[in-house]
């Protein structure tokens, strides 16, 4: 029997900044660990037999599709003072390298492990993903999404020449790289450091911020995540196993083979809002079960969601014993993670919480003003805009309350975790918290709470740091939208606390009052130990050269 399994998106299967590479330190597997289980990440054979064990995938390299953290440390140290033109040159090749490392790692998609993992969540996925996609359908997703990554990098190509001729030079026929770097050498041999200075700017402007796809992590990310997760050693007789499917393996003919599941999903279906600081409504739209129909959508519509959430739901509970204990987390505000910067005065306040003029970029500057002559290049949401999408997530986790109380045949065994008032309790711009951003935590956790004993006590703003020292936020790791490492402890203590209450127990009888271990959790979070030197670089860097946005969003999004 297994003692515990998740099913759930990102959030769930532990990606940070950007990338999923440490499996070992999501959310479900810091619950293992706290149970007593061992967290494994196998890579040959069948399923081993130990019932104690908590199976996770482990991905290659540094993480899928592109660890922001991992490379800021790749491509060296701070910039000086100001970013001349050879630091441009080095660390844009550096970058190439480190993506090209990255896609390299892409081509070792197939492991010999045939079991099936625990912790089954898989970035990227809505609720509908749950129970339709499945490693046949990623294999025609990533074929499609290739050719037409093909099709862009020969624009790029195209682009970067056409701005070596703007500057006086013919470059020549190449790969990608190649004709960067043609364009690149008539900056080194240009003569005065003005010129120089003139030369990234126009570079930046008019190439860079055109060129993002360069710059982007292997294409297809979800879909090559997903068969690692669904279908790990792509056999042929599980290319059809979906999430749901992998579930039905593991509870076996009775389905007396998982004793608790955590079920975490939802965010996708409005993620993209605050990614795209755009709202494409699904509401009134004639929209079909056809996913990728589907994904041109980034917020779901009321009724949809109800209708796949309670299709999910039944499916799983059908297979699952009746005494497996279920725990369902709700769906966060996404307007309250980093991902977002406020931008102006408090335009209204409703529900106990205040909303602001505009919603910006995260790594927009202080002085960005959206109604200027830049603002058209530039996202944003407005503050009704921001409420829109709360409210819809408010809809959302009604439907999940609705559903769970009344779909399960043994409802007592279902339980709600709040990951929602959680992190609205964390919120620090929309409770007025911005002058003491750790007051949050505080009033949430107990006194004595490792976590506050850690200086400045850490918050869900955007991580900051000054001479290669944090100096705000550490709940959420680089994409400003995922949780750090104590970013997923929090949510693991939120789970923790409920599955207490329902009965869980450690594997050892005599730990009856199991807890998670702070201070280990704390002394793996690479981001509170030893932040990377280039962060505040990169920021700064943003808000100085208008031409890096859509490169920095399209890497962060």
């Amino acid at each position: 029997m297994a003692k515990l399994v998740a099913i759930g998106d990102s959030l769930t299967q532990g990606v940070m900044s950007g990338a999923i590479s440490k499996t070992k330190l999501s959310y479900p597997a810091l619950i293992a660990d706290a149970m007593g289980l061992n967290i494994c990440a196998p890579v040959t054979g069948d399923a081993p037999k130990d019932p104690n064990d908590f199976r996770v995938p482990r991905f290659p390299g540094k993480g899928l599709p592109l660890n922001i953290e991992e490379l800021l440390r790749a491509i060296g140290p701070d910039f000086d003072d100001t970013m001349n033109f050879g630091e441009l040159a080095s660390r844009i090749f550096s970058i190439l390298g480190f993506i090209n490392g990255t896609q390299t790692s892409y081509s070792f998609e197939k492991t010999d492990f045939d079991g099936v993992y625990h912790n089954l969540a898989v970035s990227g996925f809505r609720v509908a993903d749950s129970f339709t996609v499945n490693s046949a359908y990623c294999d025609k997703q990533i074929r499609e999404i290739n050719d037409d990554a093909v099709k862009r990098l020969s624009r790029c190509k195209d682009i970067i020449s056409d701005v070596g001729e703007s500057l006086g030079q013919e470059v020549l026929e190449g790969t990608v790289e190649e004709v960067l770097n043609a364009v690149l050498r008539l900056g080194n041999g240009l003569s005065n450091n003005q010129e120089r200075s003139s030369f990234v700017n126009t570079f930046l402007h008019t190439c860079l911020d055109k060129i993002s796809d360069v710059f982007e992590g292997p294409s297809a990310s979800t879909y090559r995540i997903a068969k690692r997760v669904l279908n790990p050693n792509q056999n042929s007789n599980r290319e059809c196993w979906t999430q749901i499917c992998n579930l039905k393996h593991l509870a076996g003919k009775n389905g007396k083979g998982v004793e608790n599941l955590i079920l975490f999903f939802g965010a996708n279906d409005c993620l993209g809002t605050v990614m795209d600081l755009e709202i494409k409504d699904m509401t009134g739209k004639n929209v079909s079960d056809d996913l990728k129909d589907r994904r041109q959508y980034n917020l779901t519509s009321e009724d949809v969601f109800k209708k796949d959430y309670k299709k999910m739901i039944c499916q799983i509970s059908e297979m699952i014993s009746k005494d497996t204990k279920v725990f369902v987390g709700t769906i966060p505000h996404v307007t309250i993670p980093p991902i977002t910067q406020r931008w102006g005065q408090e335009a209204f306040e409703c529900n106990g919480r205040k909303y602001f003029d505009y919603y910006v970029p995260f790594f927009a500057a202080e002085d960005f003003d959206p109604k200027d002559s830049m603002a058209p290049r530039v996202p944003r949401l407005s503050g009704e805009e921001a409420k829109f999408i709360d409210d819809r997530i408010d809809e959302f986790n009604e439907i999940i309350k609705c559903v769970i109380k009344t779909v399960p045949p043994k409802k007592e065994n279902w339980h709600l975790v709040d990951i929602c008032c959680l992190l609205d309790k964390l919120a620090v711009r929309r409770t007025g918290n911005e002058c003491d951003p750790g007051q949050p935590l505080k009033q949430l956790l107990p006194c004595d709470h490792a976590l506050l004993k850690i200086d400045p006590v850490p918050s869900v703003l955007r991580f900051e740091t000054k001479e290669n020292e944090r100096t705000n936020g550490g709940i959420f790791s680089l994409d400003c939208f995922h949780p750090a490492t104590i970013g997923q402890g929090l949510i693991a203590e939120k789970f923790v606390c409920e599955m207490k209450k329902a009965g869980v127990c450690h594997v050892n009888p005599d730990k009856p009052d199991w807890e998670l271990d702070w201070k280990k959790i704390i002394k793996k979070d690479t981001l509170i130990q030893k932040p990377p030197e280039l962060w505040d670089d990169a920021i700064n860097l943003t808000k100085e050269h208008r031409g890096l946005f859509s490169i920095i969003h399209r890497i962060f999004t």
